[in-house]
């Protein structure tokens, strides 16, 4: 954007004001203030950028509201005139004749409003000249996904443009927005395996939409099934209510099918009880394409996972004595460290991607819930794919000999 609008100074005073930090991932709102307080601009280039920026929303929030009262007013059913005399047809029918009357001078309304539209846009082409190209793309950057989608609807230009893929990178899906998306989705796409099926919901939506590299979601609540007794003897079935009982799989699914160019990911709000038993076999099989995955515990009410993955960053470098001795440190206080405990080079990847897991003697535990036991053999088993793949795309990060670095070559912390 730089390059492209270098002789714009207030796009020019946007772009130095607004950096995006390397690994801010966290979800934001619409306008955030400390894009507009660097330090090193001018203050007078920021009051500018901030008007621009203003003028556009306001801009696109009038053609939305515009469009917004054209359908609350063809909604409003209005009462019938009484007629002078009682001859004629009922007042249900004489309703009906003067809606049928009204539609095609209504049609015609719309359809001269559209065209007095089409004539503005093109006698001010200034006022439009901020909403094409890589400009629009930055002032897209600062909106929420619901207002993006008004915008698709405010003129058939914007909603060209919105065909790209920089008019949704990066997607935030806040936890109302992801609700409505995700049900959405299952809703049209229950089970989100079959191409057709696939195909079909992915028409719905504008093809840039499913073509963003940074996805950013926080989790909704997953919702609960109650049981239904009835005491009557009908055996007819009803129909199943839709339910997102497992929201981190259902992102995860469309995540397979849908969002195929995501290379960096990031999910908050994940319970911590699923997220505990999951997270070995998730790794392996729909975060096995990533190079980078950390899974972080957040002492939240009630407590919380938060997953960030990045496809092409490499892993941490595995040095087992430094993991080991961060092993012992996790310990929970009051909990004796077992000196036989050892641990592989599986063992110690899965150990640098939990931030929250331990091992003591066999098997794994968790710092904020000890109780819970993850084998280690199932680790090791899981891991061993994950290992070969990463070592052939980042070999620096594997200093251990190839081969298999399973239970056989394990590591306690001795020195030899």
């Amino acid at each position: 954007v730089e390059a492209a609008m270098v002789h714009d100074p207030w796009l020019t005073a946007l772009v130095a004001a607004s950096p995006h930090p390397a690994g801010c991932l966290e979800p934001r709102p619409r306008w955030q203030s400390w894009r507009l307080s660097t330090p090193g601009v001018a203050s007078s280039s920021l009051t500018e950028t901030q008007a621009q920026l203003e003028r556009c929303l306001a801009f696109l929030k009038k053609g939305t509201n515009r469009l917004a009262t054209l359908a609350a007013r063809d909604n409003v059913v209005r009462p019938c005139k009484r007629r002078r005399n009682s001859k004629g047809p009922p007042d249900w029918e004489y309703q009906k004749m003067q809606q049928q009357r009204r539609q095609p001078r209504r049609r015609q309304q719309q359809q001269q409003q559209q065209q007095q539209q089409e004539l503005q846009e093109q006698q001010q082409p200034h006022k439009l000249s901020v909403l094409r190209g890589e400009t629009f793309f930055v002032i897209l950057n600062f909106l929420d996904l619901q207002t993006k989608i008004r915008c698709l609807i405010t003129s058939s230009q914007i909603a060209e443009t919105m065909q790209s893929r920089c008019a949704w990178d990066p997607l935030h899906l806040d936890q109302a927005c992801g609700r409505a998306f995700l049900r959405l989705l299952k809703r049209r796409d229950p089970l989100g395996c079959f191409t057709a099926d696939i195909s079909r919901t992915k028409r719905m939506f504008p093809a840039g939409l499913f073509q963003v590299q940074r996805l950013e979601a926080v989790l909704m609540n997953p919702e609960r099934v109650e049981q239904e007794q009835s005491d009557t003897e009908d055996d007819t079935p009803r129909p199943k209510p839709l339910v997102i009982a497992d929201p981190l799989d259902e992102v995860c699914k469309r995540l397979r099918h849908y969002f195929t160019s995501v290379n960096s990911l990031y999910i908050s709000n994940i319970e911590d009880y699923r997220m505990d038993y999951r997270f070995v076999g998730l790794r392996a099989s729909r975060l096995s394409d990533f190079g980078f995955v950390e899974l972080m515990h957040l002492p939240t009410a009630p407590p919380t996972y938060a997953l960030r993955a990045c496809r092409d960053m490499p892993p941490r470098t595995l040095d087992l004595d430094a993991i080991m001795a961060e092993n012992r440190l996790r310990l929970p206080a009051g909990i004796l460290f077992d000196e036989s405990t050892t641990i592989s080079e599986r063992e110690a990847l899965y150990l640098a991607e939990h931030r929250s897991a331990f091992k003591n003697g066999e098997d794994f535990h968790l710092v904020h819930a000890f109780y819970r036991t993850v084998r280690s053999h199932g680790v090791r088993k899981r891991y061993k794919a994950v290992v070969a793949a990463l070592r052939a795309r980042f070999p620096a990060n594997f200093p251990t000999l190839a081969g298999d670095q399973g239970s056989a070559c394990c590591h306690n912390g001795a020195h030899h």
